[in-house]
């Protein structure tokens, strides 16, 4: 094991087996100036999925909606039929 860790990002050092809480030390990656900037790209990219599935599901929605609409105008059609034929 290492006895000084090192940013995977800048190379600073940022900690010391010895002088940290060792579960701490273990979870470190980042300098708290990288760490910011890694958590600001990470949440972009997580918002960049969200964005893009919802997309998707919103599309797909609507495209089933719109079905739903020419079904349901068909229907009427029909009944208006059936009405002047006195069947219903």
């Amino acid at each position: 094991m290492t006895e000084t860790k090192k940013c995977q990002r800048c190379g600073t050092v940022i900690g010391d087996a010895y002088s940290t809480d060792y579960y701490a030390y273990i979870r470190m990656k980042y300098c708290p100036e990288c760490k910011k900037t890694v958590t600001n790209m990470q949440a972009a990219e997580r918002m960049k999925k969200f964005r893009y599935k919802n997309r998707m599901m919103n599309k797909a929605m609507k495209d089933r909606v719109q079905l739903l609409e020419e079904e349901n105008e068909l229907l009427r059609k029909r009944i208006v039929q059936l009405r002047e034929m006195n069947v219903i």
